[in-house]
């Protein structure tokens, strides 16, 4: 797909010239499998972040837990009992007119040399 072959190039340019990435992205598979931290933010606002393997397999905050919830396959696909539940915003939130709010993931990709 055109998808992996620009992560390949990423990877490829990565491993050759040691630069870093910043990778926004609503895809927690991706993000699963490219990086190496992540933040997750809530309409704007960082609500969780650590590294990628600990954030996606042990989220602590419900956000975080419902959006994994909501990947395809996910064993719970609905917000678990007693978790707190985010208020609705209105149809269209400032700032975000042509769009409702979404996560993003910020990261460095894997092997990243600190």
């Amino acid at each position: 797909s055109v998808q992996a072959q620009v992560l390949n190039l990423m990877q490829d340019l990565q491993d050759r010239w040691g630069i870093t990435y910043l990778f926004i992205s609503h895809d927690l598979a991706v993000v699963d499998l490219v990086c190496d931290e992540v933040l997750v933010l809530q309409h704007g606002h960082a609500v969780e972040h650590g590294a990628a393997a600990e954030v996606l397999r042990r989220p602590r905050h419900p956000y975080t837990q419902r959006l994994l919830a909501a990947l395809p396959g996910a064993a719970c696909s609905s917000t678990p009992p007693g978790a707190a539940r985010e208020p609705a915003l209105p149809a269209t939130a400032p700032g975000a007119e042509s769009a409702p709010p979404t996560p993003a993931a910020a990261s460095s990709p894997r092997g990243d040399a600190r």
